[in-house]
């Protein structure tokens, strides 16, 4: 049996699911250190990036800047976006999506280490809202 949580849709408190992609599902993480932060899961359990097949890469790619896009829609005072893929602690491929700010407390550097900054569920649902209306938008 396959214990790995992102093998099943996460509603573990931590995520709140946005958008099933046709590749992976796209969640608000629950730590919010940086505004939007978002966490995209493949749909596959494939370990790392080797494993991924060629069309579902390229797949990923476009969900990726689609997102990215979105990103600096909900929220225009974005300055860049830090996407990373590390399988450090969930052996699951997955991104995450974050967006930084020109003075947030690692300016300049990774986005981690950091403090955990969690957001009540009201706040998680008024984000879950603003992208959930932009991508909408799109369709």
């Amino acid at each position: 049996m396959n214990s790995c949580r992102f093998c099943k849709p996460l509603g573990d408190g931590d995520h709140q699911f946005i958008k099933r992609f046709a590749c992976g599902n796209l969640y608000l993480n629950k730590s919010q250190h940086y505004y939007g932060y978002l966490i995209y899961i493949y749909h596959k359990h494939v370990k790392d990036f080797s494993e991924i097949d060629e069309a579902d890469l390229l797949q990923v790619h476009q969900d990726l800047l689609y997102i990215t896009q979105v990103v600096k829609r909900v929220f225009p005072e974005t300055d860049l976006i830090n996407i990373a893929s590390l399988q450090n602690v969930v052996r699951h491929l997955h991104w995450h999506i974050i967006p930084r700010r020109e003075g947030d407390a690692n300016w300049g550097g990774p986005p981690w280490p950091h403090d955990k900054i969690k957001l009540s569920q009201e706040e998680m649902n008024k984000i879950i809202q603003r992208y959930q209306e932009e991508f909408n938008r799109d369709n």
